[in-house]
């Protein structure tokens, strides 16, 4: 349920309302939206009210648990806005769908993907499936890396996928990224968001001006993925750590052309306890990450597509 929480004469209570309406109706169609009038200092005491407009979806406030005492005034948001950003909305929202595998996508997964694919790994749970993939795939930029390697998240190991792999791989939630390109179109059965982030790599300037440019896209996929997989506090990031994950390498015989690896990815990919998979075509090898994974399951998904595959 999402409830919209108002003063009786909020200026914001239609934009925000509207907002929350829009957003239910692409998301969450299925959902109640319930307008509830706060009318006094007392009342919201009681319901430990922020401010006006606040919302709650499945009694979760937008901004975490703990949002400051309670107020029988206006509330601010983003840039000082009394109107949540949408963004904000649609994270509250996909945190109460609790997608199990949610693919980013942009054209050359280069950089707003591939850094959106390393944050979401570090903050969702385990039984959570975080990828990324492009339209045009190309090469992962260092610079995504270096700013990655900045707050603790190795991408040593990432590199661009095409979207066509993932097809068949359970997404269930799809946030696109671009803001200057034509967006790939995902057109499988997931809940679609659409964030416009400013693309890093075409920053100019000094070399410490483009890190800043890709610093400034990590830290708003760091904002926005903490509301979706959390309420945004320290303790619950650190909750969603789990427990340490599994790498297994493999060695895989046979493969000789993308297409092979794209079939070794999807069968790898559908491995129970499998989180990602990166496969290099020379010399063919892949590291599968996950929890909880029977090594012998990987070893039997590479033989039932055609190649043969051992534990390095």
């Amino acid at each position: 349920m999402i409830e919209v929480q108002v003063t009786p004469d909020c200026p914001h209570a239609g934009g925000a309302i509207e907002c929350v309406r829009l957003a239910a109706a692409r998301l969450a169609p299925e959902s109640e939206v319930r307008v509830t009038q706060v009318r006094d200092a007392g009342e919201a005491d009681v319901l430990g009210f922020p401010g006006s407009p606040t919302i709650r979806v499945d009694g979760l406030d937008l901004e975490g648990l703990d949002v400051g005492p309670s107020a029988f005034a206006c509330r601010r948001y983003e840039e000082g806005s009394g109107v949540p950003p949408t963004w904000l909305v649609e994270a509250g929202l996909l945190r109460a769908l609790a997608p199990r595998h949610v693919l980013f996508l942009c054209v050359a997964n280069s950089a707003r993907s591939q850094m959106a694919e390393g944050v979401g790994r570090s903050l969702a749970g385990p039984a959570v499936r975080v990828s990324s993939a492009g339209s045009e795939p190309s090469r992962v930029r260092p610079q995504a890396v270096k700013v990655l390697s900045e707050i603790g998240i190795d991408a040593t190991g990432h590199r661009s996928k095409s979207f066509d792999d993932f097809h068949d791989a359970g997404v269930d939630c799809v946030i696109t990224l671009c803001a200057e390109e034509n967006c790939p179109v995902w057109l499988g059965d997931a809940v679609r968001v659409h964030w416009a982030l400013p693309d890093p790599a075409a920053a100019t300037g000094s070399y410490e001006e483009v890190l800043d440019a890709f610093r400034a896209v990590r830290d708003e996929l760091v904002k926005r993925l903490a509301v979706v997989f959390g309420d945004g506090t320290a303790e619950d990031q650190q909750a969603n750590q789990g427990e340490p994950q599994m790498v297994v390498d493999l060695k895989i015989v046979g493969m000789s052309c993308e297409h092979c690896s794209g079939r070794v990815e999807k069968a790898l990919g559908a491995v129970a306890g499998v989180e990602s998979v990166d496969v290099t075509l020379e010399p063919g090898s892949a590291a599968v990450t996950g929890q909880d994974i029977e090594v012998e399951d990987l070893v039997e998904a590479v033989d039932r597509v055609g190649f043969t595959a051992t534990v390095e």
